[in-house]
């Protein structure tokens, strides 16, 4: 390497914002150097004149790094960021169906700022650092969920809860923990079929423990869904899904045993008429009230007649008070909100980043999914809400906690380089 060459690439380089990938270019250069060298050898040129004129034709490297950092630079998905913003205008609308509107409205400006905090905060995270943390993660999501089942601060229809200031929390709060720490594990190649099992069935069991179905449900969800995108071997893929398919079914049984009431609102499902003064009331209620939503709404109050109008079932109230338009336009919303996910996910060059971004998805649909099979009486009704719709402090922040994780992958699509071969 003669020193003109060293110097014009020590001067790209050192000029490129990005550390990630200063080393990329570095390879990227000596490769188009090295083409181009041959090409004059072959013309008769010398090998020091030859490298010469490459680097000459390469033309300024300050030039050149500006036009790499043009290139390679953080970026903002202003699509999502637009959606994002769309559905927390939308979340006022559950809200203002209520009678209590006034309290809500001005925790609800209140939660929304929490949120975009939270977006803005994630984002700006570099999330490969999550690799290097993944054991700490990890362990902080089994700990917090053991701590909740063994010495809960308050039981509320059944379900433990851990009170943290003025909120009470529980088991979905700690999903976060749990999926960024298992993308992790998952995308090593080299992990063990037995150490990979236990880290992702232990949090399962704990859960179950719990007696937490609608958090089990997304967990399943999220740890299948990761397991078909990893980087582990096929055959481990198989057997981990053997593992988890033997634990949902012992998780069932041990729900119907543990849970006396559960059959009982399974039949509440299934037959309302059978059972419309006690579990099948409300699908019958439900039924009524969507079909007599109309295209337009009612405009009427319906948190008097409709439990947890405003957060479980806000896609009913929304349905009701507003009409189907207004709830076609809520559920078209959600579902370009996965659709820009999805289609960034296949733009992501990272591994690592793009099984965030579907496990992200998988957590995103499942809740949006069943929330509106249930509101339509196609499921049984637990406490999945609609992301972002759904009134609640704690649910939305672990909501955009996710959707920041996404928003950070994207920003740093563009600074993963290709290796040159």
């Amino acid at each position: 390497m003669t020193g003109k060459r060293k110097i014009f690439i020590d001067t790209v380089v050192g000029k490129i914002k990005s550390k990630r990938v200063r080393p990329y270019i570095a390879k990227e250069l000596e490769h188009h150097i090295n083409e181009e060298k041959q090409r004059y050898l072959r013309k008769g040129m010398t090998e020091i004149e030859a490298e010469e004129h490459v680097v000459n034709q390469m033309g300024s490297p300050i030039q050149l790094s500006y036009h790499f950092n043009k290139i390679h630079r953080p970026r903002v998905d202003w699509w999502l960021v637009g959606l994002l913003v769309v559905t927390f205008c939308l979340s006022f609308l559950p809200i203002l169906a209520d009678s209590l509107q006034r309290y809500y409205i001005v925790k609800q400006y209140i939660y929304i700022g929490l949120g975009i905090s939270t977006v803005i905060g994630f984002m700006l995270i570099d999330y490969t650092r999550f690799i290097k943390y993944k054991v700490l993660l990890y362990a902080i999501g089994v700990f917090l969920l053991m701590v909740l089942w063994l010495v809960p601060t308050y039981t509320i229809n059944g379900l433990p809860y851990l009170k943290v200031g003025s909120f009470l929390v529980n088991s979905f709060h700690f999903l976060p923990f749990l999926f960024v720490s298992l993308v992790a594990f998952l995308y090593q190649k080299t992990i063990k079929l037995p150490q990979l099992s236990l880290m992702v069935v232990i949090p399962l069991i704990l859960i179950t423990l719990i007696g937490d179905l609608p958090t089990s449900l997304l967990y399943v969800t999220m740890a299948f869904t990761m397991i078909c995108w990893s980087q582990v071997g096929k055959k481990k893929k198989v057997k981990l899904g053997l593992v988890m398919g033997v634990l949902i079914t012992l998780q069932g049984i041990f729900y119907v045993l543990s849970h006396k009431g559960i059959l009982l609102r399974v039949k509440g499902f299934l037959y309302p008429e059978n059972f419309s003064s006690s579990n099948g009331y409300i699908y019958i209620l439900i039924r009524d009230l969507l079909s007599s939503a109309g295209w337009l709404g009612n405009g009427k109050m319906t948190d008097m007649i409709l439990p947890e109008a405003h957060t479980t079932l806000a896609f009913v109230s929304i349905a009701y008070n507003y009409g189907w338009l207004v709830a076609a336009f809520i559920f078209i919303t959600l579902v370009l909100l996965l659709s820009r996910m999805i289609i960034v996910s296949k733009h992501i060059k990272d591994s690592f980043g793009r099984m965030l971004l579907i496990g992200g998805v998988s957590i995103f649909a499942s809740q949006i999914l069943y929330n509106i099979a249930m509101s339509f009486g196609l499921l049984p009704i637990i406490s999945v809400g609609l992301p972002f719709i759904s009134y609640g402090v704690l649910y939305n922040l672990i909501n955009c906690m996710i959707l920041g994780i996404v928003l950070s992958v994207f920003r740093r699509k563009d600074l993963f380089m290709e290796k040159t071969s």
